[in-house]
């Protein structure tokens, strides 16, 4: 059921991304810096907070989002996302773009393997419901942590001194 929303998700936010990763490319130019120019200044501010936003709501769901894939294997109290806020927090203020990088790998696969795991148990004990409510919650979720204004501006930065091919590479 939700191997559509999950393609359809990573098409758009492909499609989205090399478009700005191209523009970036063709003109030369950040995102940021081509707001900047004359003509675009006005979207500056707003940009700015739509983006900030988007970060907090999508770091926000992470973190929730982590603590409940938490609770899966023990039951733990709400206040253990301060604890997930910490180490994030943590990784980050290593300032070490390797480590950041190895960190968020890390995760990346353990979030993997977790989904490939609560899909088998979801099949085989058929977990599954006809409901349309929990999937419309978590197709939107999909979708919204994927198609984010700030991955725009990530999208935009491997545009920069590559070649078309290189770029969708990178990009996907």
């Amino acid at each position: 059921a939700y191997v559509w929303p999950v393609l359809l998700a990573g098409l758009a936010g492909f499609i989205l991304m090399e478009m700005a990763a191209r523009i970036t490319a063709a003109s030369g130019l950040s995102l940021g810096k081509l707001v900047q120019g004359r003509k675009l200044q006005f979207l500056a501010w707003p940009l700015f907070i739509a983006v900030g936003i988007g970060c907090v709501a999508y770091e926000s769901g992470n973190l929730l989002g982590g603590l409940k894939g938490v609770q899966l294997l023990q039951p733990l109290s709400k206040y253990w996302v301060l604890l997930l806020a910490a180490l994030a927090a943590a990784l980050l203020y290593t300032g070490s773009i390797k480590r950041i990088s190895q960190g968020l790998a890390l995760i990346v696969a353990l979030m993997g393997l977790c989904f490939l795991y609560t899909g088998w148990v979801a099949a085989g004990h058929q977990v599954l419901t006809t409901s349309i409510s929990p999937q419309a919650a978590t197709i939107v979720a999909l979708l919204g942590t994927t198609i984010v204004p700030y991955n725009f501006f990530i999208a935009a930065g491997l545009g920069k001194g590559q070649s078309l091919s290189d770029m969708r590479l990178g990009l996907g």
